[in-house]
C-alpha cells in the first residue's frame, strides 16, 4: 500500500506541467556552454555590483572612490601606497592599489565598484521602463489592432499630448490642456451611447490602432538610436535618473514588435475563443491568457537590451554626456584615461575590457534563452 501511494506521488510529480517545463528548459539551456558562461559572468557582475554599492557609499565607505592622492597618481595595479599615506587617513584599506590609480590618485577599484553598480541600475531601469512600454503597446496593437479610432478619439489623444509636451516649457499652458484633455474624456464616456447612435462627423473612422502605433515604431527606428539620445541628453540637465529615462524611452521598439507578433497569433487560439465566449473581460483575457504565453520573447530582448543599455551608457559618459560626477561609470573611467593610453594604459584596457565581457556575457545569455524557450527545440528533445 505504501509503495503505491508512492509511485502514486512520483507519477503526480512528475506530471507537474510547470516543472516538466522547467525540466526542458533547463535540459536545453544547459547543453549551451556558452550561454552558461553567460549565466555564470552575469551572476558574478550583479553579486561584485551589489558589493560595490555597498563598500563605495555612505560616509565612511570600505573603498571611497572620490579620494583624491595626487601623489599617488598613475600607480600600476598591485603597486604598494607609500608609507607617507598609510600613516593618513586617505591610506586604501588594503594598503595597495589593486586596479592601479588614475591620474588624480583616485583608487581604480573603488571606481570600477562604483561604476559596476551604476551600470547595472541604468541597465535594469532603462529596460524595465522599455519593456514596459513594449508590453503596453505591443499588447493594444496585437490584440485591440484591427478597431478603428474615431476622430473625436484623435482629437482627444492630440489635446492631450500636446498638454505633456507644454509642461516642461509652459506649464500652465500644459496643465490647462491636460485639464482639457480629462474634461474630453469625462464628455466621451457621459455620451458614449449617443456617440455610437448617431454617425456624425465626430464618429469618422480615421486609423486602426494596428496602423498607428506600428507607423510610431517604424517612426522611431527611422531615428538613429544613439545620436537621438545623445541629442537630448544635452537638452536635458545631467543626472542618472534621465540617463535611465531616456535610453528606456528609446528602447521600446522591438518589445513592442515581439509581442504584437506574439498577440496576433495568440489571439486566434482556441482558449482565447473559449475565453470570449464565457464572457470573460478583454483586460482579463490579455494578463491572464495571452501574456504569460507571449512573454518568452520578451525575456530573451529584455536580457539583450541590458546589455545594449549598458554599452550606450558608457558610451554616453565616454563622450561627457553620462552620468554627471562625482558617479564614477566605466564609461568616464574610459574617458578619463584615453590621454594616458601609453602612459597608464591600464585605465583604459581594465574599464574597456570589463565592457567587453560583460556586454558579451548578457547577449551569450540571451541567446541561449531564446534557443531553450523555443518550441521547436523542446519538441525536438
Amino acid at each position: 500500500m505504501e509503495l503505491t501511494t508512492q509511485k502514486i506521488s512520483l507519477q503526480a510529480e512528475e506530471n507537474l506541467p510547470g516543472e516538466n517545463r522547467f525540466k526542458e528548459f533547463w535540459l536545453i539551456f544547459s547543453q549551451n556552454r556558452l550561454a552558461i558562461a553567460g549565466l555564470i559572468c552575469f551572476i558574478i557582475f550583479f553579486v561584485v555590483a551589489l558589493a560595490g554599492l555597498a563598500c563605495t557609499s555612505g560616509q565612511d565607505p570600505l573603498f571611497d572612490p572620490a579620494q583624491v592622492r595626487l601623489q599617488e597618481k598613475l600607480r600600476p595595479p598591485f603597486s604598494l601606497s607609500n608609507p607617507e599615506i598609510l600613516m593618513k587617513k586617505e591610506a586604501p584599506r588594503l594598503g595597495l592599489y589593486l586596479l592601479g590609480t588614475d591620474d588624480l590618485g583616485r583608487d581604480l577599484f573603488a571606481r570600477m565598484l562604483q561604476g559596476a553598480w551604476v551600470s547595472l541600475t541604468v541597465g535594469f531601469v532603462a529596460v524595465g521602463l522599455a519593456v514596459i512600454i513594449g508590453i503596453f503597446l505591443g499588447g493594444i496593437a496585437g490584440y485591440f489592432g484591427n478597431r478603428h479610432l474615431h476622430l473625436y478619439q484623435c482629437l482627444i489623444t492630440c489635446v492631450m499630448s500636446a498638454g505633456a509636451i507644454l509642461m516642461s516649457k509652459e506649464p500652465i499652458q500644459g496643465i490647462i490642456l491636460l485639464i482639457l484633455g480629462h474634461v474630453l474624456i469625462l464628455l466621451a464616456v457621459i455620451f458614449r451611447k449617443q456617440l455610437k447612435n448617431r454617425n456624425g462627423f465626430l464618429m469618422i473612422k480615421v486609423v486602426t490602432i494596428d496602423t498607428l502605433i506600428m507607423r510610431l515604431v517604424d517612426i522611431m527606428l527611422c531615428f538613429p538610436s544613439f545620436f537621438l539620445i545623445l541629442t537630448v541628453v544635452a537638452l536635458l540637465p545631467a543626472s542618472i535618473y534621465n540617463i535611465m529615462i531616456i535610453i528606456g524611452l528609446t528602447s521600446w521598439m522591438g518589445t513592442t514588435r515581439f509581442v504584437r507578433a506574439e498577440f496576433l497569433s495568440l489571439r486566434e487560439q482556441d482558449f482565447v475563443t473559449a475565453a470570449k465566449a464565457l464572457g470573460i473581460s478583454d483586460f482579463r483575457i490579455i494578463f491572464r491568457h495571452i501574456m504569460p504565453n507571449a512573454i518568452a520573447p520578451v525575456l530573451v530582448s529584455s536580457t539583450i537590451g541590458i546589455a545594449t543599455a549598458i554599452l550606450t551608457e558608457a558610451g554616453l559618459s565616454f563622450l561627457g554626456f553620462g552620468v554627471p560626477p562625482p558617479h564614477a561609470t566605466w564609461g568616464n573611467i574610459l574617458s578619463d584615461g584615453k590621454g594616458f593610453i601609453f602612459d597608464a594604459p591600464w585605465l583604459t584596457l581594465i574599464p574597456g575590457i570589463t565592457i567587453l565581457v560583460v556586454v558579451l556575457s548578457f547577449n551569450l545569455f540571451g541567446e541561449g534563452l531564446k534557443d531553450a524557450l523555443n518550441p521547436k527545440l523542446r519538441e525536438a528533445k
